[in-house]
């Protein structure tokens, strides 16, 4: 009885031990095959706001900076830590500029009684440009447990509804020949001070810019059995301009009187002024955007050896 006894525990233990290893070699064989390098793709929807300027080196300007902001599609690969993305994306930059007094003259004129003078003008000017562009990124990086790195470049193409709004007053002195030259003001010329105020529909030159994403992807702690993987980054996103946006084909004069009085002679009260940017003033000038702020990226993908039915962190290829 013994004997049997002792041949019934022993079956027991082999049966028992039979039926962990079944357990355990499934186990083992998935997360092998979860460590074993693998191509994961994705497709992603991105958005981004943040401060934006233009960069630029010019003495008498005062750039001022504003809300910006990007939304974008495209697909990211990844595999071993290294990840890659290309998308397209529209982006858009306000900003504004203020110019310094702008003095300019002498413009042959006349005061408002008919008498032959040199005029001297005085311009306050500000502009508020409205800049957006359709845009090539392209971005590689490393990416571990959760936290993402990268950095790359973007092209923008086209211009889509951009434009200045330039705005300002001036004031008016002038001097007389026979009077050798003797300033007069213009409240003496007849004059007063005036403002205007215009809008400028303008295009962009091919942009290029270097960019760069710092975060966290948000899901990479959530488990899940789901065969696809989901992510979630929130993060730092820079970029800066490599090149003036500002095409040179377009620099006209920053000031000009192409406008007639009743006389047909011309009108010394409506001077056309240029945005500043735009003008013979900035020829040769590097004008470039940059911005910095918060961007968002959700992406959905897997790889060939996603498991289902599993629990795993995030996405599989944090495993």
């Amino acid at each position: 009885m013994n004997i049997l006894s002792h041949r019934i525990n022993g079956l027991l233990v082999l049966l028992l031990a039979a039926y962990l290893i079944g357990l355990i070699s499934p186990a083992q064989a998935q997360t092998r095959r979860r460590k074993e390098a693998d191509n994961y793709h994705f497709f992603y929807l991105s958005g981004g706001l943040g401060y934006t300027a233009m960069d630029e080196q010019i003495d008498k300007v005062s750039t001022q900076g504003n809300l910006g902001g990007l939304v974008g599609a495209g697909y990211e690969f990844r595999r071993s830590q290294f990840w890659m993305s290309l998308g397209a994306q529209m982006a858009w930059h306000t900003s504004s500029a203020a110019m310094k007094q702008i003095d300019f003259g002498p413009v042959a004129g006349e005061d408002t009684y008919g008498q032959q003078a040199n005029l001297y003008y005085h311009f306050s000017q500000r502009d508020e440009l409205h800049f957006s562009q359709v845009e090539v990124p392209l971005l590689m990086g490393y990416y571990y447990n959760g936290f993402y790195a990268g950095a790359g470049v973007k092209v923008g193409f086209f211009s889509v509804g951009s434009s200045v709004h330039t705005s300002g007053s001036f004031s008016m002195e002038g001097t007389y020949d026979k009077y050798q030259s003797i300033p007069v003001s213009y409240e003496e010329l007849g004059y007063k001070s005036y403002t205007y105020s215009d809008h400028y529909s303008v295009d962009l030159n091919i942009n290029a810019a270097v960019i760069g994403e710092l975060g966290y992807d948000v899901l990479s702690t959530i488990r899940s059995r789901s065969l696809y993987c989901q992510i979630l980054k929130v993060g730092f996103y820079f970029e800066y301009g490599l090149n003036s946006i500002i095409p040179k084909g377009q620099n006209a004069p920053h000031i000009s009187f192409p406008y007639l009085d009743a006389q047909g002679n011309q009108d010394a009260t409506r001077p056309q002024v240029r945005p500043y940017y735009y003008s013979a003033e900035t020829t040769n000038k590097r004008i470039a955007p940059f911005m910095i702020g918060v961007k968002l990226t959700y992406m959905i993908g897997g790889s060939r050896t996603g498991i289902t039915g599993t629990w795993h962190r995030g996405c599989q290829c944090y495993e």
